[in-house]
């Protein structure tokens, strides 16, 4: 596991994989990150199981690394960041830490959210988390 977050981040850092995507892949990147960010946040609050957030954390991962790597090779305009707060498109520091910034944002705004468990499934499947993909 180690390694393969170690391969990831140099990945991430090299920016490589951004040269292959155009700016709508990009874009589509960035909202599918923070979407999954959001529904890792909901499962959490709603206790829905480790696997939830897991699979969300690995959907916002695969897709950060897309968006970020694109972002830092200054292959988009500061305006089409898509649904990304625009602190976290930093142009220093590891990708770890700015998907942690964003995780702790999205969790902010889900703690917002009422407790009762029937308005967190709700939202939850309204986000459509069990489908992202």
């Amino acid at each position: 596991m180690k390694t393969k977050f170690v391969a990831l981040l140099l990945f991430v850092a090299s920016g490589a994989h951004a040269n292959s995507q155009t700016s709508n892949e990009i874009v589509t990147s960035g909202q599918k990150s923070w979407k999954a960010f959001q529904c890792a946040a909901l499962a959490g609050k709603a206790n829905l199981g480790q696997q939830y957030i897991d699979a969300a954390f690995n959907i916002a991962f695969e897709n950060g690394e897309i968006f970020l790597a694109a972002f830092r090779a200054g292959k988009l305009p500061l305006e089409t960041q898509s649904k990304w707060p625009a602190a976290l498109a930093v142009k220093e520091g590891e990708a770890a830490f700015v998907f942690g910034a964003a995780f702790a944002i999205a969790k902010n705004e889900i703690d917002e959210k009422p407790n009762d468990m029937k308005s967190l499934l709700g939202e939850f499947n309204l986000q459509g988390c069990a489908e992202i993909d």
